[in-house]
C-alpha cells in the first residue's frame, strides 16, 4: 500500500485529514513511517480525538452479546435479556406507580465517543469470512487496517498521536527540514530532551517510549548507545519536577450531603441524569469515567430478594478481549430501608427509577446508565465538571499546590479504592473488585493507612498505658499474695492459740464454782447461756459464753440451774444436743450437770 493510501478517506471508513508523516498504514499514530517523507508534518494534530470506529466491515458492535441498533447508536443486550428487577421486564415491574412519560429530545451529536472500546460480534472463528476478505485488494487492506487500529486501545489513541506530535514539533526546535525525525540518535536524543526539561514535562518517558515505538516501527535498531543515551536524557530530564499528575480523591460522604442541599450545587449542562448515583456506583465498583459512560442500563441486574446489584463491566483497557467480569455489591444499610445515601444497591435501584420517569419505560433498555439529559452518553470534560462543581459546594479544593486541576476522571477509581483501603478492606480484594492484576492498585491506596492515624496513635498510647498499669498491678498481687500468705500461716497458729487457750479457760471456770449458766435479762427475748469463761481471775471483756455471747456488759444474771426455763429459752448453740432433744432425758441430764457442778462448788 502506498503512503497515499492513507490520505483523506481512509478504507476503514474512517476520515482523516492528513496522516503524520506520511504513514504506509491506516492508523496515523501506531504504524511504520518512512524516513524519506518525515520532514516537518504537523499535522498529526488534526487527527487528535477522531474517531476511526466506523469500521464498515463490523456493521454493528456487541459487548457480551450487545447488539447496536442501526445508526442511533443505542443498543441492547440480548445475552443478558431485561434487567431483573422483581422477576419482570424492564423497571416498571419493580415501579409500578411510576408514570413514565416517552421522552422525545434532540438528538445534537453521536451517541457514542471516540474513546469508546469497540467489540466485535464474531462468537466463534470463521474461516470463510477470512478467505472471502482475502480475495481482494480492498478485503486484505481491510483486514490490515482492522488489525493495526486494535493494537491499542481506542482511549489511547488521540494521546499517541499528541506523544508523537509535541516529539516531532521540538524536533523542529533544533532541526531543519533535512534533518528527518527518524532515525533516532544520540545527538537527537539529547536535543530534544533538552526540550522536554525545559518544558518541565512530568511524563516524559511516555513521550521517549513513542518514540522508540516509532524508530523500532520504521526498521531501525535500537542500539546500546541509543538506550544509554535515553537513560541519560531520563534521569536529567526528570531530576526535580516532582511526581506526575494523578487524579485526586473526594470525599463522597460530603459530595451526597452537599447534593441533597437545593440549589448549593450547579451542575454543568449535560450532566449525567443521576449525579447522585453516579458517584455511589462509580466509587464503589472502582469504576473509571469511561467505564461509567460506557455502562448501559441492559448491563446492570438487580435481584431485589438478595437486595444485590450486579453491573457487567465488559470492556476496560486491560481487557483487550472484551471477556468481561461481573461485580457485585448486595445492600449496605443496617435496616435495609436505604436509610444510608451511599448504599450501592438502593443507588442502583433509584437510578433505573430516575431513568424510567425521565425517558419511559420503552427506551429504559437502550439508555447508557447515566446518560446526559438528551438520552445520549456524557462526555468526560463535563463529568469531570460536575465533580468540580460538587467538590466546591462542600468546600473542597480542585486546585494544587501548583495550580494544577487535581480531579479527573480516574477520581471515582482513587476515591473508591481508599474507601475500600481505609475501611480495612484487603488489598487484594480492592484488587478483584477493580479488576486490576497488578500492584498499581499501591498507587491509588497508598496513603489510605493514614486516615485516623491520631486517633490510632491515640489509641495505642492508651493500650500501651494499659498494659503498663496491667504489669504494674500484677506485680504488686504477686506481692500481696505473698504477703498474705505469710498473713494465712500466722492467722491460724492464732486460731490454734486461741482455742487452746479457751479450752484451759473453761477447765479453770469449772473449778472455780461459779454458775455455769447465764441469762442475758432481757424479758422479751430471754435467752440462757452456758458459761465458756467466766469468774474475776479473768477480766471482764473476756467473759463469754459457749456461743460467743459476750455478757459483762449487758445486763445478765448467773444461774446454778435451768429448771426455771422453758425449752425454746435456751441458747440452740450453747445447747444444741439438749434443745434438740426437748425431752425428760434431756432435763435429767441438765439437772444432774447442774447437781455436780454444785456438789463440787460446796466441797
Amino acid at each position: 500500500m502506498s503512503s497515499k493510501s492513507c490520505v483523506g478517506k481512509s478504507n476503514m471508513g474512517a476520515s482523516s485529514k492528513s496522516s503524520v508523516g506520511k504513514s504506509n498504514i491506516g492508523d496515523v499514530c501506531n504504524l511504520p513511517i518512512s524516513t524519506s517523507s518525515v520532514g516537518k508534518s504537523k499535522s498529526c494534530r488534526s487527527s487528535v480525538g477522531k474517531s476511526d470506529t466506523g469500521d464498515e466491515c463490523s456493521g454493528g458492535s456487541s459487548i457480551g452479546g450487545v447488539e447496536r441498533r442501526g445508526s442511533s447508536g443505542l443498543e441492547a443486550d440480548h445475552c443478558h435479556g431485561q434487567s431483573e428487577v422483581d422477576g419482570s421486564h424492564g423497571f416498571a415491574g419493580f415501579v409500578s406507580n411510576v408514570g413514565a412519560v416517552p421522552f422525545v429530545g434532540p438528538r445534537s451529536r453521536s451517541p457514542n465517543r471516540a474513546d469508546f472500546p469497540k467489540v466485535l460480534p464474531f462468537k466463534k472463528a470463521c474461516k470463510g469470512a477470512v478467505f472471502e476478505a482475502g480475495c481482494s485488494v480492498d478485503g486484505r487492506s481491510r483486514m490490515l487496517a482492522a488489525f493495526d487500529r486494535d493494537i491499542t486501545a481506542a482511549s489511547s489513541k488521540a494521546t499517541g498521536c499528541a506523544l508523537w506530535t509535541t516529539w516531532m514539533e521540538f524536533h523542529d526546535v533544533w532541526f531543519n527540514s533535512d534533518v528527518p525525525v527518524l532515525p533516532l540518535d544520540g545527538n537527537k536524543i539529547r536535543c530534544i530532551s533538552a526540550c522536554f526539561k525545559e518544558g518541565a514535562y512530568k511524563g516524559f518517558k511516555n513521550y521517549l517510549s513513542k518514540a522508540k515505538e516509532h524508530h523500532l516501527l520504521a526498521g531501525h535498531e535500537w542500539s546500546p548507545l541509543l538506550d544509554f543515551s535515553a537513560k541519560r536524557a531520563c534521569r536529567s530530564v526528570l531530576r526535580g519536577v516532582g511526581a506526575e499528575r494523578q487524579s485526586q480523591p473526594f470525599d463522597v460522604c460530603k459530595a451526597l450531603d452537599v447534593l441533597g442541599l437545593p440549589g448549593k450545587v450547579v451542575l454543568p449542562t449535560g450532566a449525567p441524569v443521576g449525579w447522585c448515583n453516579l458517584i455511589v456506583i462509580g466509587t464503589f465498583f472502582i469504576m473509571r469515567e469511561i467505564e461509567l459512560a460506557y455502562a448501559k442500563v441492559a448491563h446492570v441486574k438487580i435481584c431485589m430478594a438478595e437486595s444485590k446489584v450486579t453491573l457487567l463491566l465488559p470492556v476496560s483497557k486491560k481487557d483487550p478481549r472484551a471477556i468481561g467480569c461481573e461485580r457485585s455489591w448486595s445492600c449496605l444499610c443496617r435496616d435495609g430501608g436505604g436509610s444510608r445515601p451511599d448504599c450501592p444497591f438502593h443507588a442502583a435501584v433509584a437510578q433505573l427509577r430516575l431513568l424510567e420517569s425521565t425517558f419511559g419505560a420503552d427506551m429504559l433498555q437502550s439508555l447508557p446508565l447515566f446518560p446526559d439529559q438528551f438520552g445520549l452518553v456524557a462526555d468526560k470534560a463535563t463529568v469531570v465538571q460536575a465533580l468540580e462543581a460538587t467538590v466546591v459546594g462542600y468546600g473542597g479544593d480542585i486546585l494544587g499546590p501548583s495550580g494544577a486541576r487535581i480531579l479527573g476522571g480516574h477520581s471515582f477509581r482513587v476515591t473508591g479504592a481508599q474507601r475500600l483501603a481505609a475501611a480495612g478492606v484487603e488489598i487484594i480484594k480492592v484488587m478483584v473488585l477493580a479488576r486490576w492484576s497488578s500492584e498499581v492498585v499501591l498507587r491509588y491506596v497508598k496513603d489510605a493507612p493514614l486516615a485516623g492515624l491520631s486517633e490510632q496513635v491515640k489509641c495505642l498510647e492508651d493500650k500501651k498505658d494499659l498494659v503498663r498499669l496491667l504489669a504494674k498491678a500484677a506485680d504488686g498481687a504477686e506481692l500481696l499474695g505473698s504477703k498474705l500468705g505469710g498473713m494465712e500461716g500466722r492467722l491460724l497458729g492464732l486460731i490454734a492459740d486461741h482455742e487452746a487457750w479457751t479450752r484451759r479457760c473453761e477447765l479453770t471456770a469449772g473449778r472455780t464454782g461459779n454458775p455455769p449458766f447465764v441469762s442475758n435479762g432481757r424479758a422479751k427475748h430471754l435467752k440462757i447461756h452456758k458459761t465458756s469463761i467466766d469468774g474475776m481471775e479473768f477480766p471482764p471483756y473476756l467473759w463469754r459464753a459457749k456461743c460467743g455471747f459476750r455478757f459483762a456488759f449487758c445486763g445478765f444474771t448467773r444461774h446454778m440451774t435451768m429448771v426455771d426455763f422453758a425449752a425454746d429459752q435456751r441458747c440452740a448453740k450453747c445447747f444444741p444436743i439438749e434443745v434438740s432433744g426437748k425431752g425428760s432425758g434431756a432435763e435429767e441430764a441438765l439437772t444432774s450437770s447442774s447437781s455436780r457442778s454444785e456438789g463440787d462448788s460446796s466441797s
